[in-house]
């Protein structure tokens, strides 16, 4: 049942059998810790390995005054630098947290007032806006793409 520790137990003894067939042992202080180790043993790029990180959304917007139909489509595609540059993932999953961080101070380091306080999404319209202009500015925006479709009715 969930919440059953027994049941915890039974996941954690499985992943501990999984992880001792792939090779991993259980040096760092914990199972995720383990398989974060042997993921990063085992699958490291080499120096002459590329990432890519690949990213697309489609929509189909329909005018519910009319019959018009459009497919609207944004892709997004970073490729990752030869050793010793940026890899794709931390072009796009790193540099947006550095730079989320940096929108979130004033030059002097003093934190850019948030009327609503507390905690911030990144897609929050005081972050989102400068954080898209920076991430454009280094080469990392989607392409959009409208296509107007025939309707097949």
């Amino acid at each position: 049942t969930p919440g059953d520790d027994k049941d915890d137990d039974d996941d954690d003894a499985k992943a501990r059998a999984v992880l001792a067939a792939l090779g991993g042992n259980l040096t760092p202080p914990g199972d995720y810790d383990a398989f974060s180790d042997l993921l990063g043993r085992e699958f490291a790029l080499l120096p002459e390995d590329r990432d890519l990180v690949l990213m697309r959304h489609d929509l189909v917007l329909r005018d519910p005054g009319s019959r018009r139909r459009r497919l609207l489509s944004s892709t997004l595609e970073v490729v990752g630098d030869a050793a010793p540059g940026d890899s794709a993932m931390a072009k796009t999953v790193g540099l947006t947290a550095a730079l989320t961080a940096r929108l979130a101070f004033i030059d002097d380091g003093t934190p850019v007032p948030v009327p609503e306080g507390g905690l911030l999404l990144p897609t929050h319209p005081s972050i989102y806006p400068g954080l898209l202009a920076e991430l454009a500015a280094r080469g990392i925006a989607f392409d959009h793409q409208e296509v107007d479709l025939c309707d097949s009715d």
